[in-house]
C-alpha cells in the first residue's frame, strides 16, 4: 500500500473551512460559523469580543470600523483594517450570491445556467 498523504497544514486547513463556509450568504452565518471565519482569517484573538457581542452573519456584514473601536474594543488600527477588508470581501461575496440568484429567478427556476429548456413555456 502507497503511504497515506500527510495531513493537511493548518493554512490549508482554514481555507478549507474557510471555502466550506462561503457555500452559504454570510447573512444567514450563526455566532459558531462567523468565529470559524475568525479563525480562518487569523483574528482568532477576538473570539471572546465577537462571542459577547453576539456577532452573527448579519451583524458582521453590517460592522463598520468604529464599531470595531468603541464598541468591540479592538484598538490595533492594523487588526481592524484586516478585518474591514475581510468584511468587504464577505459583503462581496453576499453580492454575488444575491446577483446570481436574482439571475436564476430571471431565467426561471430549476433552470441550469446556460439551458435553453424550458424558455417560452407559457407564451401563445
Amino acid at each position: 500500500l502507497p503511504p497515506s498523504p500527510p495531513p493537511p497544514s493548518p493554512p490549508a486547513l482554514a481555507q478549507q473551512r474557510l471555502e466550506q463556509l462561503c457555500c452559504y450568504h454570510p447573512a444567514t452565518w450563526d455566532l459558531p460559523a462567523v468565529l470559524t471565519w475568525l479563525d480562518c482569517i487569523g483574528m482568532n484573538q477576538y473570539r471572546r469580543k465577537f462571542t459577547h457581542h453576539c456577532i452573527e452573519g448579519r451583524v458582521l456584514l453590517a460592522l463598520r470600523e468604529d464599531q470595531l473601536k468603541k464598541d468591540l474594543g479592538i484598538g490595533s488600527l492594523g487588526h481592524r483594517s484586516v478585518l474591514m477588508e475581510e468584511v468587504a470581501a464577505l459583503q462581496r461575496l453576499a453580492f454575488a450570491m444575491e446577483q446570481k440568484v436574482l439571475a436564476a429567478g430571471e431565467r426561471g427556476e430549476g433552470e441550469e445556467e446556460g439551458e435553453e429548456e424550458g424558455r417560452g413555456r407559457g407564451r401563445g
